[in-house]
């Protein structure tokens, strides 16, 4: 594994190097060092001033030390300034598969509100010089040029916007343990349907999606249900129904702050027409489509789904979407797939035997039984076909009085969090699942096994 630490000069890449040496014995190269030895050595008349020069000097020396290590299976951690804003063009595919990469920078805001932490933390790890030329002013606009060069590159940019450590926290987990698995899924492109609610599955997989390098697609439609705006502030029915029938602002402000390449569109799955202008508009943006997330569902909350209930509309509202939208959704993919394929599906525990919500539960058996056979369909074409399947997720519906209910019937004793489901959504997206495929996988905390 290789992983590339650059962005802007200030930005703690060397602290962060170094703490990875530390916990995860990952050895790493300065690139700082390295120019510092070349220039002392006399191997060059460069100065430590000729940004620019030194970038067209020192990146095909430390672009052939990555490669060399790559394919020794060697883990190394690359830090430094002197990385080119296309610097994946200098790679084949098999070597960016090995190769995560983190670009660090601040805001300008950041930078005003804790100039005087940045200087004084500037030598934290190495030595610096006192540099008259680092003022506010100059490190700002440093810090936009990486932020501006890097994202037109098509990067991720992760913005310093607190402080240092939440921000780690938040970006990469804690300790940075997620820097140590690859999914390879960097620069591919993923759909997400029914993404709208912040603290949804949608929402959680498209961050962890985007977080890996991932161009990520919000598709959403508007679920208009009477809530209690006043009770919004708090998990239960009213947050829920808030959130579904909102937009997917939240979310993309989210994903803006990580610096992630996305799309947001609002519609409605179960319309053909309207499906096939979804992969219409991604593939004028993108160019391809590499995953598809199928999350997108709707049930009757009125209770008119049990057997002595139910109304033809409720059949046909459910399946709409729940089935021929998915069902649609996949035919499009297959229609315009390309190298890499995966397909995830998204079901429920309780699919088999749902008393109280048959057509729901029926609607979800069957994107079970359809995961089977499109797998078999499709297997030819090197497109994987799984589904997930949650137990009880607290994606924002589950008050404090429902919670003592469910958790009993939960044998891990605790709720299933979207998180759990993004994480194993990304291993069935992943390179290291290219020979799963046709399965149903509960995330359910040992409920309905």
């Amino acid at each position: 594994m290789i992983i590339i630490i650059t962005g802007a000069s200030h930005t703690g890449k060397t602290v962060l190097a170094q703490r990875m040496l530390e916990k995860y014995k990952y050895p790493y190269l300065s690139i700082d060092h390295l120019k510092m030895g070349l220039i002392r050595s006399g191997n060059t008349d460069l100065t430590p001033e000729d940004d620019e020069e030194l970038t067209r000097y020192l990146w095909p020396i430390v672009c052939e030390t990555i490669k060399t290590a790559i394919e020794n299976e060697q883990n190394l951690v690359v830090e430094g300034c002197y990385v080119p804003f296309k610097w994946r063009q200098d790679f084949e595919d098999h070597y960016l598969r090995s190769i995560r990469f983190i670009c660090l920078a601040m805001s300008d805001e950041y930078i005003r509100n804790h100039w005087d932490d940045i200087t004084g933390h500037a030598s934290e790890i190495e030595s610096r010089i006192e540099d008259e030329d680092c003022t506010f002013e100059r490190v700002s606009m440093d810090n936009r040029n990486i932020i501006d060069g890097f994202r037109r590159a098509g990067e991720n940019v992760t913005i310093i916007e607190d402080d240092y450590e939440k921000t780690m926290l938040r970006v990469f987990g804690i300790n940075c343990k997620s820097l140590m698995i690859s999914y390879g899924l960097t620069g591919k492109v993923a759909i997400i349907t029914g993404a709208n609610n912040p603290w949804g599955i949608g929402a959680t997989t498209a961050l962890a999606f985007a977080r890996e390098g991932a161009k990520v697609v919000l598709v959403y439609k508007k679920i208009s249900r009477p809530f209690d705006a006043s009770k919004t502030d708090r998990n239960g029915v009213d947050r829920y129904y808030g959130a579904n029938a909102g937009t997917a602002e939240a979310v993309e402000d989210k994903l803006k702050e990580i610096g992630a390449e996305y799309i947001v569109l609002e519609s409605d799955i179960s319309n053909e027409d309207a499906v096939k202008e979804i992969y219409s508009t991604v593939l004028e943006k993108y160019g391809r489509v590499d995953i598809l997330l199928n999350n997108a569902a709707t049930d009757d909350e009125t209770g008119c789904d049990t057997i002595e209930t139910i109304t033809q509309s409720v059949i046909d509202d459910t399946f709409a979407v729940n089935v021929r939208g998915s069902i649609l959704m996949i035919r499009e993919f297959i229609k315009h797939r390309g190298d890499y394929g995966r397909i995830i599906n998204i079901s429920t525990d309780a699919a088999q035997a749902f008393a109280g919500q048959i057509t729901y539960g029926a609607s979800k058996a069957t994107l079970e039984a359809l995961t089977h056979s499109i797998a078999l369909e499709v297997a030819q074409y090197g497109i994987t076909v799984n589904c997930v399947a949650p137990g009880p997720t607290q994606t924002g519906w589950i008050d404090s009085d429902f919670e003592k209910v469910v958790i009993p019937l939960i044998p891990m004793g605790k709720l299933i969090q979207p998180q759990d489901i993004a994480e194993t959504i990304l291993f069935l997206a992943s390179e290291q699942a290219r020979m799963i495929t046709g399965q149903v996988i509960k995330v359910s905390g040992g409920k309905a096994i």
